[in-house]
């Protein structure tokens, strides 16, 4: 199976929950949306700053935007993830998942499609990506050094 369809598919899943919410903010206040959508520049980058600059697949990256990014960055040499790195990965993913759930909260539908598509992400990226990844340092990856 082509890797880049569920790369592409799981990224177009996460960034239409982070459209549907910046859309939904520009309804209450223009300023809320603007300010989310620089958290969602800043927790993507930091995302793959930290973890992606150290992937040994960069370089065929099946998610393909992150690969365009990892060679504006300085690469890495591949190797066990340190705690910083989870720190940044984590941090990158709650810039884009935190923000926006108070205004999310308040309209049911908004807030379950946001989630759903969130989750439908991360179901791509675990069931098709992580499963056959050779990247042995990566916690999720089904051939990680144990």
């Amino acid at each position: 199976m082509n890797k880049k369809i569920p790369g592409v598919l799981s990224l177009l899943f996460i960034f239409s929950a982070a459209l549907l919410a910046v859309y939904y903010l520009f309804q209450i206040k223009t300023d809320y949306a603007i300010i989310y959508l620089v958290s969602v520049f800043a927790g993507s980058l930091l995302m793959v700053r930290s973890w992606c600059t150290k992937c040994s697949r960069s370089d065929r990256c099946p998610h393909i935007i992150p690969g365009f990014m990892i060679k504006l960055m300085k690469k890495r040499e591949p190797g066990k993830y340190e705690r910083m790195d989870y720190a940044g990965l984590i941090a990158g993913f709650l810039l884009i998942l935190l923000p926006p759930q108070f205004w999310l909260i308040q309209s049911l539908p908004h807030f379950l499609i946001f989630w759903g598509m969130i989750i439908l992400g991360i179901i791509e990226i675990r069931l098709y990506l992580c499963k056959d990844c050779n990247n042995s340092y990566c916690v999720l990856s089904g051939n990680r050094i144990k």
